[in-house]
């Protein structure tokens, strides 16, 4: 249970992160977010790893699993405007709404669970399970706290995205609207 707690903390880091990205508490706060990641990947790793005894080979589990994690990676790291988004921050920032950010406000969290699910069926313990389901629930609970004060705080223009984007669950109407503006 010790890798279930190492990727929560990993949230509360990401939430140290957002205060200070609002608040400018200390640069060296900053490093939150990529420690953040770290403590993730390294306990994914960790989980998977210390479960390969009950490791079930299945096409489909590794198709789900590689699906999640490229459109997790995709989503996080390459689909918005690098620069723009991690560099060269302005003062007044506007959403990015096209390609996944079309499809919905946090493209991320679904990939993440579909990345978790391939893993689940890969390894279905209950420790893996359960593991997979708290961080989900804290990724939420995350999102949710960026929807309520981070993303209102950051970008000018969020309660119109808000009105046009679906929060977590795409809609047809939004699935069309990420294919045309890719």
């Amino acid at each position: 249970m010790n890798y279930c707690i190492i990727g929560a903390i990993s949230y509360l880091l990401f939430l140290i992160y957002d205060v200070n990205e609002i608040k400018k508490i200390h640069r060296v706060l900053k490093l939150t977010f990529v420690l953040g990641i770290i403590l993730q990947i390294s306990a994914t790793i960790g989980i998977f790893y210390s479960n390969l005894s009950n490791l079930i080979i299945s096409g489909f589990g590794i198709v789900i699993s590689l699906f999640g994690l490229v459109f997790l990676i995709y989503s996080l790291f390459f689909a918005l405007p690098f620069e723009e988004n991690y560099i060269k921050v302005e003062e007044i920032r506007k959403v990015y709404n096209r390609g996944v950010y079309a499809m919905s406000r946090h493209p991320g969290v679904l990939f993440y669970i579909i990345f978790f699910i391939g893993l689940t069926i890969l390894e279905p313990t209950i420790i893996a399970i359960s593991t997979y389901f708290i961080w989900s629930l804290l990724n939420i609970t995350y999102i949710i706290f960026q929807e309520m004060w981070t993303f209102p705080r950051t970008f000018v223009d969020y309660e119109t995205y808000r009105q046009s984007t679906p929060f977590l669950i795409p809609t047809i109407k939004s699935i069309n609207s990420s294919i045309k503006n890719i």
